[in-house]
């Protein structure tokens, strides 16, 4: 639908802020426990096997024709440094076939956050 309708997608958030990457969520994510112990167990799953899981996010997200735009946070130039070195690059099929799988259990795990107002379902026609 977006293609269609000549929509250009922003990303926000690939490393669905800071789960996956080695460091970890801050204290402070809004994710339900359990989403919060998959990113960790997929963050160190991987990196036993000498991946890192932010690379593979960066891979995943940037590969998409139809996002316009992908906003993460860098706090470091090391950090803009790797992602510049992600655009481009394919993610290994094998290893987001692997998160898929190892996502499943709360693949669909959703939360609300922000102002209640904000929160109106009815905000936006179904199918847009």
């Amino acid at each position: 639908m977006v293609k269609r309708k000549g929509i250009g997608l922003i990303n926000a958030s690939p490393l669905h802020m800071r789960l996956l990457t080695e460091k970890g969520a801050p204290d402070w994510h809004p994710a339900p426990r359990r989403v919060l112990d998959v990113g960790q167990l997929i963050a160190r799953y991987y990196r036993d096997r000498g991946v890192d899981i932010a690379d593979l996010a960066m891979q995943f997200s940037l590969q998409h024709n139809y996002v316009a735009c992908t906003l993460v946070g860098m706090g470091k130039v090391r950090h803009v440094d790797n992602n510049v070195k992600l655009v481009g690059v394919t993610p290994d099929p094998e290893f987001l076939a692997g998160v898929r799988q190892m996502i499943m259990p709360v693949a669909n795990v959703i939360w609300t956050e922000g102002r209640p107002e904000n929160q109106d379902p009815g905000a936006v026609e179904p199918g847009s």
